[in-house]
């Protein structure tokens, strides 16, 4: 929520200092302006990096605080012997990944 918060100010501020400096409000200078493109396209980036996090954590089903994130990264036994008795599970796959396929009789 902080972040979200500091790209909504970030980007409030890259808006607003161009607008005070094109009424004259404040003086127009190079490192105002500079100040306020970095503040705009960092929250804008800021931004949109929230936005696809949340969005693939959601698309994927991920949450940060689930016990799936806690185990070792190497113990892959565990999920293969409950995971063998509904489905048949080979280590064919050259990336790591656990490959499985349901039982029963084959598609044709």
């Amino acid at each position: 929520m902080k972040l979200i918060l500091s790209s909504f100010l970030l980007v409030t501020t890259g808006a607003v200092l161009p607008f005070l400096m094109a009424t004259r409000m404040l003086e127009p200078s190079f490192p105002l302006s500079f100040l306020s493109y970095a503040a705009s396209l960092s929250g804008l980036a800021l931004g949109i990096g929230i936005l696809v996090s949340c969005a693939s954590s959601h698309y994927y089903g991920h949450h940060h605080d689930d016990a799936r994130f806690t185990e070792p990264v190497g113990s892959r036994t565990s999920r293969r012997e409950s995971r063998a008795g509904s489905l048949n599970v080979s280590d064919g796959d050259l990336s790591g990944n656990i490959v499985t396929t349901p039982k029963g009789p084959p598609l044709r």
